[in-house]
């Protein structure tokens, strides 16, 4: 599967690694039917949240879509199996529930500001220092 991320394919082995664990001892990926893809998605249902079964089958669909362009497998069990995903909503803050938490923030955070004067070092050789000017050096 060339040209694909490496998280891609990282979900792609995942997928068929369930549907192995799931098959129970077939590990012949060639052999499965449509009857039997459709079993494992339900099964996916009864485990995971539909966006997580969506991932899935998507992942599964792409593999054997690739098995089946390579004359790998002779068909693709999971084309056209569909999963509808409600919409989740996130809730979002309020104006005056932002304006709480700003103000809360701030009475966590203490902002100083330290002033530090300024120090000029001079750096004199040894070499360029008369007979006795060493002293003030010190």
């Amino acid at each position: 599967m060339a040209g694909r991320k490496s998280a891609t394919l990282s979900i792609y082995r995942y997928a068929v690694k369930q549907l192995l664990e799931w098959r129970q001892g077939d590990p012949d990926l060639t052999t499965v039917t449509r009857v039997e893809a459709l079993a494992f998605v339900r099964h996916l249902t009864d485990t995971y949240k539909p966006s997580g079964v969506l991932c899935r089958v998507k992942a599964l669909r792409a593999f054997y879509s690739w098995a089946v362009a390579e004359e790998l497998a002779p068909a693709n069990p999971f084309v056209r199996i569909t999963i509808s995903v409600p919409e989740d909503p996130r809730p979002t803050a309020s104006e005056a529930e932002i304006e709480a938490m700003i103000a809360r923030a701030k009475q966590c955070v203490q902002i100083r500001v330290v002033a530090r004067p300024a120090v000029e070092v001079l750096a004199v050789p040894p070499s360029l220092l008369r007979v006795g000017e060493d002293e003030y050096v010190r």
